[in-house]
């Protein structure tokens, strides 16, 4: 799996969780809801402010050749969206492009291009048991503040 070494400006996150549940409504009651499944991706839109051509051909070359026009799944550093590395602030998710969502969005000037695409992205790390440790420790100490 190829990672993709050019980092989006977190001015241009947007992301939608996806619960995995599925809910079949039912005629009298509460609704029957199921796992459907399991570790769902996050929709993200991500922005990649480009400032030279170089730059530019890279991401190009990436998308054309490396990810096979968005078949593939990628690496891909993001910050902000849940657990990071203490030292960068980026934790590492393997993503695919959603189709025909990559396109040039702006041409701002000499060698300097704004290009976006919507990703569906997931950790790339297993993290229940870290999630389970927080909760654990939310409700030992009736609270989620570390502060409090």
């Amino acid at each position: 799996m190829r990672k993709l070494i050019l980092c989006p400006t977190i001015e241009g996150y947007s992301a939608t969780p996806k619960s995995g549940v599925i809910a079949t409504e039912v005629d009298a009651g509460y609704s029957r809801v199921r796992q459907g499944h399991l570790r769902s991706p996050t929709i993200v839109s991500v922005k990649w402010n480009l400032y030279s051509y170089a730059e530019t051909e890279y991401l190009q070359a990436f998308y054309r050749v490396g990810i096979n026009e968005g078949v593939d799944r990628f690496l891909m550093n993001l910050q902000g969206l849940d657990r990071q590395d203490s030292a960068t602030g980026l934790h590492e998710y393997i993503c695919l492009m959603q189709p025909d969502s990559f396109s040039v969005s702006e041409n701002t000037g000499k060698f300097q291009f704004s290009y976006s695409a919507s990703l569906e992205v997931e950790s790339s790390r297993a993290d229940e048991v870290l999630d389970g440790s927080k909760l654990d420790q939310a409700e030992l100490l009736g609270n989620v503040s570390p502060f409090a």
